[in-house]
């Protein structure tokens, strides 16, 4: 469409310029899963819900909102209701936190999630 432009901000630019030149490619870390930033409202809609066939125990969070089949977060053991509160020892309290911290540990090429306990 002409006149339509678009931006990206200059280190997610330089990040993928240096995987270029480094690699050849850009490589795009997949979990496999569908994530929501996990307010206090839906928290409370959630316990609300027992149809769900899950709850959680926290206000805040990254909720799993789905596991893709046959992905690393299934092969992990990630269910549908999970909380992630940290991705490589940060805390992380929403969604684009998760997608930050992801991508810069797997530049590490090993990333540790935690995950809080499972309330079923």
């Amino acid at each position: 469409m002409p006149g339509t432009g678009f931006s990206i901000p200059i280190n997610t630019a330089q990040r993928l310029a240096q995987q270029l030149i480094r690699d050849g490619k850009v490589q795009h870390p997949f979990l496999g899963i569908q994530m929501r930033t996990l307010t206090p409202e839906m928290a409370a809609q959630i316990r609300a819900t027992p149809s769900l066939g899950f709850t959680v125990k926290l206000d805040e969070g990254v909720l799993i909102a789905g596991v893709l089949p046959n992905s690393p977060a299934e092969a992990a053991g990630m269910q549908l209701g999970d909380v992630v509160i940290q991705v490589g020892g940060q805390a992380v309290a929403t969604r684009r936190r998760f997608k930050t911290g992801w991508r810069k540990a797997m530049l590490a090429k090993c990333c540790r999630l935690r995950l809080t306990d499972r309330a079923r």
